[in-house]
């Protein structure tokens, strides 16, 4: 047996337990095709067979484009780069469909782009009792998730999500103290440009508090412009994140008009772009409906994503090269941890935390108590960054300055000023001639 026969010819040849998501009875494009090993009679061929396939499930999972996506998987499953013969493969050696690649997560290996049914079974978020197919009962629609936080009743009243609504009740009172905190640095940079953050982050709480809680319950008339509301906050603030990073470059002067309306306005130009795009899908108007979800997962979670993305590397880029200090890496650190595990337990690991504890919690509580890290993780390495100039300084106390101890009599300074009985000192000028005859000019 030669050297290159041994060559694997086939992804399954590395994922031999994973072939059963290839052919999975939920995949879209039945009739697209791979071809099999380009080459065996040269080394690293099966690199180029793993990339090809790759590159179309890729471009298949976008469901962008079909035609081209047609015309470019033909093109890949007929082309030879190894090949010295002008002679097409025969088709015998086309192997199984495929649609996705595989994840190894079940539950998502199916799920097409935009399409919010495997994020919604897993994940019990407001928007969810909006989107998706109707349900046949009373011409209701939403898709519910495999697991819930039971409900408690307080009052004569009925409290959905009890456990996150403290964790939202405790972020509003953190968000205070923080805020409280940055006012006091009264010459720090950015100061105007993270308040505004942090005011979003408080609105995006509030919201959050009313749909999770239930006071919006589900069903309701207010309930899809509430849901529009909180996506539109959570874009809002993603953006002000994104535009605080270019703040401690000192492209501009920070506090001034330029800098904080550039905010400003751009914040709100995201959150209403996207409150509008979550109305309209949730009301089925201007073309979209709840089935069509795909313009909203783009402005909720790619665009979102790419803002905090370029948010942590503009950070990173300011501390290796502008501050000697690297704690603030810290910072960051911890920041994006919390963060990302607050979004893996929600969109994977939610309804097994939610079987796990009785129903008690989910993955609501935990991605709340972990966005609540992040944002005070953000304010740390804001006030790691920034200086506090001592003589404009303003603090909650009325002396900034504490007196140890009293200097010796031999070491204090001499002054201008004459030891008088006088409840005001001499002046200081009380030598000083006139420019006019040499005479005293007091």
């Amino acid at each position: 047996m030669t050297k290159s026969s041994k060559r694997p010819t086939s992804l399954f040849h590395f994922w031999p337990d994973r072939a059963r998501h290839w052919s999975h009875p939920n995949i879209k494009h039945r009739h697209l095709v791979f071809a099999s090993s380009v080459s065996t009679h040269r080394d690293y061929a099966w690199l180029f067979d793993l990339f090809a396939r790759f590159l179309v499930t890729l471009l298949l999972v976008t469901d962008i484009y079909p035609p081209l996506l047609l015309q470019l998987h033909s093109w890949i499953a007929d082309w030879d780069p190894f090949s010295t013969s002008t002679v097409q493969r025969p088709a015998a050696r086309l192997a199984r469909p495929i649609a996705a690649f595989p994840t190894g997560v079940p539950g998502l290996d199916a799920m097409g782009f935009g399409d919010f049914d495997a994020i919604c079974r897993k994940a019990a978020l407001p928007l969810c009792s909006l989107v998706g197919p109707k349900t046949g009962f009373a011409g209701t629609r939403g898709i519910l998730p495999n697991c819930y936080a039971r409900s408690i009743e307080v009052a004569n009243t009925i409290i959905f999500q009890g456990a996150a609504g403290i964790i939202h009740i405790m972020a509003l009172g953190m968000a205070v103290v923080m805020i409280i905190h940055i006012r006091s640095k009264f010459t720090a940079v950015g100061r105007k440009e993270i308040i505004t953050s942090f005011y979003l982050y408080m609105a995006l709480t509030v919201c959050s508090l009313v749909l999770d809680t239930g006071v919006t319950p589900p069903g309701s008339a207010a309930m899809p412009y509430f849901a529009a509301v909180q996506n539109g906050l959570t874009s809002a603030m993603c953006t002000s994140l994104l535009i605080n990073g270019f703040v401690g470059f000192q492209l501009y002067e920070d506090g001034t008009a330029l800098s904080v309306w550039l905010l400003r306005f751009s914040s709100l130009g995201m959150g209403l772009v996207s409150g509008a795009i979550s109305l309209l899908t949730f009301q089925g108007w201007a073309g979209l409906s709840p089935t069509n979800t795909v313009a909203m997962f783009v402005v909720l979670y790619v665009l979102n994503a790419l803002c905090l993305a370029i948010y942590v590397i503009m950070q990173i880029i300011l501390v290796v090269n502008t501050l000697q200090d690297r704690w603030p890496l810290g910072h960051i650190t911890f920041g994006v941890f919390f963060f990302v595990a607050g979004q893996v337990i929600l969109y994977v690991f939610s309804d097994t935390v939610c079987e796990g504890v009785q129903h008690y919690l989910d993955g609501l509580f935990f991605v709340t108590f972990c966005n609540l890290l992040s944002v005070m993780m953000i304010y740390k390495y804001w006030d790691s960054i920034t200086k506090e100039d001592l003589e404009f300084s303003v603090g909650l106390k009325q002396n900034n300055w504490e007196v140890k101890e009293l200097l010796p009599e031999e070491e204090r300074r001499a002054t201008f000023y004459v030891d008088t009985n006088s409840e005001y000192a001499g002046s200081m000028y009380h030598n000083r001639s006139s420019a006019h005859g040499g005479h005293s000019a007091y």
